[in-house]
Protein backbone atom coordinates (compact mmCIF):
# COMPACT_ATOMS: atom_id res chain seq x y z
CA UNK A 1 0.00 0.00 0.00
CA UNK A 2 1.09 3.19 -0.78
CA UNK A 3 -1.63 6.11 -0.79
CA UNK A 4 -1.16 9.79 -0.75
CA UNK A 5 2.49 9.86 0.81
CA UNK A 6 5.34 10.93 -1.58
CA UNK A 7 7.65 7.83 -2.24
CA UNK A 8 10.76 9.97 -1.17
CA UNK A 9 8.61 10.62 2.17
CA UNK A 10 7.96 6.76 2.26
CA UNK A 11 11.90 5.77 1.31
CA UNK A 12 12.97 8.13 4.09
CA UNK A 13 10.89 6.53 6.31
CA UNK A 14 11.73 3.61 5.47
CA UNK A 15 15.36 4.03 5.85
CA UNK A 16 15.52 6.15 9.41
CA UNK A 17 13.14 2.87 10.42
CA UNK A 18 16.40 0.39 9.39
CA UNK A 19 18.82 2.56 10.89
CA UNK A 20 16.48 2.82 14.34
CA UNK A 21 16.19 -0.62 14.38
CA UNK A 22 20.28 -1.19 13.59
CA UNK A 23 19.38 -4.07 11.46
CA UNK A 24 19.81 -4.99 7.63
CA UNK A 25 16.25 -6.28 6.81
CA UNK A 26 14.70 -4.36 4.70
CA UNK A 27 11.92 -6.65 3.89
CA UNK A 28 9.56 -3.40 5.36
CA UNK A 29 5.81 -3.44 4.57
CA UNK A 30 3.69 -0.01 3.87
CA UNK A 31 0.56 -1.37 5.95
CA UNK A 32 -1.07 2.65 6.09
CA UNK A 33 -0.23 5.85 4.04
CA UNK A 34 -2.83 8.36 4.43
CA UNK A 35 -3.02 12.60 4.01
CA UNK A 36 -3.92 13.81 7.53
CA UNK A 37 -4.01 17.25 9.14
CA UNK A 38 -2.14 17.65 12.35
CA UNK A 39 -3.81 19.97 15.34
CA UNK A 40 -0.29 21.60 15.63
CA UNK A 41 3.12 21.14 15.05
CA UNK A 42 3.80 18.08 17.31
CA UNK A 43 2.51 16.55 14.06
CA UNK A 44 0.09 14.39 16.94
CA UNK A 45 3.11 12.96 18.52
CA UNK A 46 4.11 15.73 21.60
CA UNK A 47 7.31 15.05 23.61
CA UNK A 48 6.69 16.32 26.94
CA UNK A 49 8.41 19.95 27.94
CA UNK A 50 8.50 21.28 24.25
CA UNK A 51 6.71 23.80 22.37
CA UNK A 52 4.86 23.44 19.06
CA UNK A 53 3.39 25.95 16.40
CA UNK A 54 -0.07 26.01 17.76
CA UNK A 55 -1.29 25.63 13.71
CA UNK A 56 -3.04 23.12 11.50
CA UNK A 57 -0.51 21.10 10.09
CA UNK A 58 -0.91 19.34 6.61
CA UNK A 59 0.45 15.91 6.90
CA UNK A 60 0.66 11.95 6.56
CA UNK A 61 0.44 9.47 8.94
CA UNK A 62 2.09 6.19 7.78
CA UNK A 63 2.61 2.88 9.56
CA UNK A 64 4.94 0.15 8.47
CA UNK A 65 5.80 -3.32 9.40
CA UNK A 66 9.02 -5.17 9.40
CA UNK A 67 9.01 -8.54 11.33
CA UNK A 68 5.77 -8.86 12.51
CA UNK A 69 6.19 -5.20 14.16
CA UNK A 70 4.49 -2.56 13.30
CA UNK A 71 5.81 0.89 13.48
CA UNK A 72 4.31 4.25 13.19
CA UNK A 73 5.26 7.97 11.70
CA UNK A 74 3.94 11.07 11.17
CA UNK A 75 5.03 13.74 8.75
CA UNK A 76 4.25 17.35 7.78
CA UNK A 77 3.77 17.77 3.75
CA UNK A 78 7.24 19.17 3.82
CA UNK A 79 8.98 16.22 4.46
CA UNK A 80 9.24 16.40 8.05
CA UNK A 81 8.79 13.53 10.04
CA UNK A 82 8.71 11.87 13.18
CA UNK A 83 8.86 8.37 14.70
CA UNK A 84 5.25 8.62 16.44
CA UNK A 85 6.27 4.62 18.83
CA UNK A 86 6.68 4.56 22.17
CA UNK A 87 9.39 1.98 20.95
CA UNK A 88 11.36 3.87 18.60
CA UNK A 89 11.10 7.02 20.68
CA UNK A 90 12.70 5.30 24.18
CA UNK A 91 16.73 6.22 24.05
CA UNK A 92 18.73 3.09 23.36
CA UNK A 93 19.26 1.16 26.34
CA UNK A 94 22.09 2.70 29.24
CA UNK A 95 21.11 6.54 28.31
CA UNK A 96 18.68 8.80 29.54
CA UNK A 97 16.91 11.32 27.19
CA UNK A 98 19.44 14.14 28.40
CA UNK A 99 22.41 12.52 27.44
Amino acid sequence: MTGEVPAEVLNAMQQDLVARLSTGDANISVVVAEAVTWNDGSLGCPEPGRMYTQAIVPGYRVVLELAGQRYSYHADTAGYFVPCDVKLMLPPPGKTPTQ
